[in-house]
């Protein structure tokens, strides 16, 4: 499958002691998302943390698209929090965060918290 290659390739990187960009991170994010594993794609926003390695727009709106299809409300909510703190995220089309976000809380019965945002 395509992300576990992604993932040894992450590994193999780490190993040669080469650092991941963005780029790197937020495509295994997003085959991880398509291979809707939510707990691999979170797990490599913190990766992107433990390397310093800010997240942009697009790997949020992977990050929440795979919590919305893991019905995890939470992860979704706390994922559009984060991303909001981007500073360019006026311009990243923050309407497909929010509209993911909106469906993650709306499959979960959240209804109350959807109109909230």
């Amino acid at each position: 499958a395509n992300w576990a290659r992604a993932l040894s390739l992450l590994d193999d990187m780490k190993l040669s002691g080469l650092k991941p960009g963005v780029g790197n991170l937020g495509s295994i994010l997003t085959s991880c998302a398509v291979a809707a594993l939510w707990p691999r794609a979170l797990w490599i926003l913190q990766e992107m943390a433990a390397l310093h390695i800010p997240p942009d727009a697009v790997t949020y709106l992977s990050a929440v698209s795979v919590s919305e299809r893991a019905a995890k409300w939470q992860a979704a909510l706390l994922l559009l929090a984060q991303s909001k703190a981007l500073h360019n995220f006026k311009e990243c089309r923050p309407e497909k965060i929010y509209a993911s976000t909106l469906r993650a809380c709306a499959n979960s019965r959240q209804w109350r918290r959807a109109f909230l945002l």
